[in-house]
């Protein structure tokens, strides 16, 4: 993963949780699908990341 692809997923990322509520959930569904579908499983930082949006979405 390069600087800016790492830099475009964080923004989003904070994007996402910063915004509504109730469509929340389906933009980190719908980031995680991108991330799955874009890294390999062996990418630290996507890996890390794909964790942190598993846990924003339980709370």
């Amino acid at each position: 993963m390069t600087f800016e692809q790492m830099k475009k997923l964080t923004d989003r990322f904070n994007q996402i949780k910063g915004g509504a509520q109730a469509l929340k959930n389906k933009r980190f569904e719908a980031l995680l699908e991108d991330i799955v579908l874009l890294f390999p499983k062996s990418d630290w930082f996507a890996g890390k990341m794909y964790a942190a949006i598993c846990q924003e979405m339980v709370v």
